[in-house]
């Protein structure tokens, strides 16, 4: 009724007079859950509710630049929250026959961070610079497809699964 009562669920209100109440749980990340209870004297009334995930899908942007005289290239993404991700496998070309290698990178958990420090968007590199030689190939008129999945850092901490192809 428009007062914030200070209670962490579960918990209880006690003593309160018979009547029609309405109120909401709000926890960040989650969207708002309002509810209406109808109390009677001498009786316990239960509200029972899921909180939902408040945060948006998970969302990632694509790019990709070439080097050494276009015949190589590396691709870049950014994505709209912090996540933390499992595994990215790149489907990629690695030749002008249409023959095609499968790379997967284990992240177990880390953290992707969706911005930096002084609020830009992080770019995140595929190959992953740390691992190794920071190009692949650059094969013209061929697809790449990256798979991305993990979890959403906050909130219900919701699993993904996205998929995406670029075209070269």
């Amino acid at each position: 009724m428009g007062v914030n009562t200070g209670k962490t669920t579960p918990d209880s209100i006690k003593d309160i007079d018979q009547g029609t109440y309405d109120g909401f749980l709000y926890l960040q990340y989650y969207d708002t859950a309002y509810f209406t209870a109808m109390v009677f004297n001498n009786t316990t009334t239960v509200i029972d509710t899921i909180l939902e995930d408040g945060l948006p899908f998970v969302e990632f942007l694509f790019d990709y630049q070439s080097g050494f005289g276009g015949d190589s290239v590396r691709f870049f993404f950014t994505i709209n929250q912090d996540i933390t991700m499992d595994s990215i496998t790149v489907v990629r070309p690695i030749n002008i026959a249409g023959n095609y290698v499968s790379v997967k990178y284990s992240y177990n958990g880390e953290l992707f961070e969706y911005r930096e420090q002084l609020g830009n968007l992080k770019k995140y590199y595929l190959p992953p610079p740390e691992l190794g030689p920071q190009y692949y190939q650059e094969i013209q008129s061929f697809n790449y497809y990256f798979s991305m999945f993990g979890h959403k850092a906050y909130g219900a901490k919701a699993e993904f699964r996205s998929y995406y192809q670029v075209g070269l």
